[in-house]
């Protein structure tokens, strides 16, 4: 999150696309469970030695991987500079339709919870419109931007991660009230932790590329001068004639060594390296075949990277290792589940979905199910009565529509939820997509002067479930 004192450009989102990488420290005078735990135990670690031993800090929110931007039609967000960021680190890019506000509801709401919740009870607040503004606004404003900034990153740290949600529902727990931060670690628990890119210069990928000659000086951007020793070997060179050829030799040389790296360096950042040496056990030769470059090449890359090199002929399989082979028999063609081959290997089924993603092998097909559920799901319709036959899209089918039949015996959805012992919105959801799924509308809702019943479609719904149940 950024606030900007006049209007917003595409650093500023591509700023707040970094700190979904790179949290912010948690200032000291928040207070101490605003900070965000860690999760999960990353598989390599850098240390730096000066920090050993100084006070352990946290970060005022969690560390992601965006794998899909939804954005609006504004200038900033479809720049040349923010699409080559979201390019370069492998997001999707998805632009919303004009004027549906709904397909980015969550951040619409979220703008109105930050309103009424925290912004309005500001001195110098507007309001959304004229009608909702004070007598006289800009006498009580004095806030500055940043100041304003660190006033919303602790109330979105103490106070919405930590506050109840009723849209934050666990199917398995539907009375168990849960905030943004428990459900978050909920969901790490279950599919484990996130995996970050872990290059210490991985804000260098956020900013804009711009095209500049190297002079003994450094380099030169509106009127500033940049150096450094990362352009020592790219000067620009002077001297006797002699001396000349000899330095432009050493330069070629440094430069086409430099280029290499560079080249290297975009094509196998650190988790890429990593994952095509040990996980698909890849020697160094064959790496650098990938990337274009050099067997010394990548070895000077994996030294840079802290990547231990293996001895030769030290390249057989690893305990934890699953062949590709194996899995795509044993899953497309065998159709046995994840989870099965995963009790069979040892390994958790994310892991399992890790490694046949890594081998190529398509997980989900239809709807985000793999190919032995949607099997399965088939399998269950053909034996059901027809009209019930589009419910059937995902696990627990049946366990919708009968839930569904016991519904229609109360005479508010909110007097089931209670007797049902499920939460009034869930039950509102599933109602709603079995009413999507089915293509007619099922309930009649309740009014002050009549109770809930069922429509034509609906009874002819409940019937059928009552006769595939029996």
């Amino acid at each position: 999150m950024r606030v900007t004192p006049v209007s917003t450009k595409a650093i500023d989102a591509a700023a707040v696309l970094y700190q979904a990488y790179r949290p912010q420290p948690v200032p000291e005078s928040w207070p101490r469970d605003a900070a965000w735990p860690e999760h999960g135990i990353p598989r390599g670690v850098l240390v730096d030695a000066e920090a050993v031993h100084g006070p352990v800090t946290g970060v005022w929110g969690p560390k992601l991987a965006p794998e899909t931007l939804i954005v609006d039609h504004g200038k900033i967000y479809l720049s040349a500079h923010l699409t080559s960021v979201c390019h370069r680190m492998g997001i999707s890019v998805q632009p919303a339709r004009l004027r549906t506000g709904r397909d980015k509801g969550p951040v619409e709401r979220f703008f109105r919870t930050l309103r009424e919740d925290l912004l309005q009870r500001l001195p110098g607040y507007k309001g959304p419109n004229i009608h909702s503004r004070g007598l006289n606004p800009e006498k009580d404003a004095f806030f500055f931007h940043h100041e304003l900034e660190a006033i919303i990153r602790e109330w979105i740290a103490a106070d919405y991660h930590r506050t109840p949600h009723e849209g934050l529902v666990d199917p398995h727990l539907p009375k168990v009230e849960l905030s943004p931060a428990a459900i978050f670690e909920h969901g790490l628990a279950r599919a484990g932790y996130i995996e970050v890119p872990r290059d210490p210069h991985l804000a260098f990928e956020f900013l804009d590329a711009m095209m500049r000659t190297v002079q003994p000086y450094g380099v030169e951007i509106n009127g500033r001068r940049y150096n450094g020793p990362c352009l020592d070997g790219l000067r620009d060179m002077a001297g006797s004639d002699i001396d000349l050829d000899k330095r432009r030799l050493e330069f070629s040389r440094r430069r086409n060594d430099g280029e290499a790296m560079r080249i290297a360096k975009q094509a196998l950042p650190p988790d890429e390296f990593r994952r095509l040496y040990h996980a698909e056990r890849l020697g160094l030769r064959q790496i650098a075949d990938r990337a274009g470059v050099s067997r010394n090449v990548t070895r000077r890359l994996a030294e840079q990277y802290g990547i231990e090199v293996r001895e030769p002929n030290a390249t057989g399989p690893r305990k934890g290792y699953v062949d590709g082979a194996w899995l795509r028999e044993q899953y497309l063609v065998h159709g046995r589940t994840l989870a099965e081959l995963g009790r069979e290997k040892g390994l958790s089924p994310t892991t399992m979905t890790r490694w046949a993603k890594l081998h190529g092998i398509p997980v989900t097909k239809v709807n985000g199910h793999t190919r032995p559920e949607l099997a399965q799901l088939a399998a269950q319709a053909s034996k059901a009565p027809e009209i019930l036959r589009p419910a059937f899209t995902g696990p627990g089918a049946w366990d919708r529509l009968r839930e569904f039949a016991a519904v229609s015996r109360y005479r508010t959805l909110k007097e089931a939820a209670e007797a049902l012992g499920t939460h009034h919105t869930a039950l509102i959801t599933r109602v709603g997509r079995l009413r999507r799924e089915i293509g007619h509308p099922l309930l009649i809702r309740a009014t002050t002067a009549s109770p809930m019943k069922l429509t034509p479609i609906g009874e002819a719904v409940v019937a059928a479930i009552h006769a595939g149940t029996e």
